[in-house]
């Protein structure tokens, strides 16, 4: 019989073997056809970077990347022109964490505010808000990044463009870099994980067995 705290080692042992290591993504919406003409409502749903898009209410664009002289925001790269509700969740269907993304208002000058609402694998739900404002900022056409914190082992984020109670109006923001980390976990250890974890195992019983000698 192996001691109560060696057989908590083994245990934890064995689960590490189904245990993958966390891998960051950052979400640029690059790889995704941009135009300010091709406007997307309720319904449209997307893939980049192995997450799922679907914007649940408004509309969205994927906006080009655009010189200061366009008049709104950018970061020399395509991003998701946020005017509504958009939910992200995992392809693989695994838990996520989200740490950053890069947020500003579209228009330059002007406010707008972003609710982003995580449900965690145990249905527990965080809620963050972020006013935007590039009113007074020295490169008021720049995307700024803003940490997160507490968005951990997600099963959806959703990202909401909150409307103006007194005039059901807002500036829409632009949303861009989101960095993800996904642990991938493993069903069914390698063949050869549970050869050197039985070896292991054989060890410290022999071990034991001559020790009780």
């Amino acid at each position: 019989m192996f001691s109560p705290r060696l057989t908590a080692v083994l245990l934890t042992a064995a689960l590490a073997l189904g245990a993958g290591a966390a891998h960051a993504t950052t979400i640029t919406f690059d790889d995704l056809p941009a135009s300010l003409n091709d406007i997307h409502y309720a319904g449209y749903a997307f893939a980049t970077g192995g997450y799922d898009f679907k914007v649940d209410q408004g509309l969205v664009w994927i906006a080009p990347a655009q010189s200061t002289s366009s008049g709104y925001a950018t970061n020399g790269s395509t991003g998701l022109d946020l005017g509504g509700n958009v939910t992200v969740t995992s392809a693989a269907h695994q838990p996520f964490s989200v740490t950053s993304m890069d947020l500003a208002t579209f228009w330059a000058g002007e406010t707008s505010t972003v609710r982003l609402t995580g449900t965690d694998i145990g249905g527990n739900h965080i809620i963050q808000t972020y006013t935007l404002s590039n009113a007074n900022s020295a490169h008021p056409y720049d995307l700024k990044t803003t940490q997160l914190t507490g968005f951990n082992n997600l099963t959806s984020l959703v990202m909401e463009l909150v409307y103006s109670p007194i005039n059901q109006a807002t500036y829409f923001s632009l949303v861009d870099n989101i960095v993800i980390n996904q642990t991938a976990v493993s069903a069914v250890p390698e063949p050869a994980s549970w050869a050197m974890l039985g070896m292991g195992l054989a060890m410290i019983a022999g071990f034991s067995r001559r020790k009780a000698a």
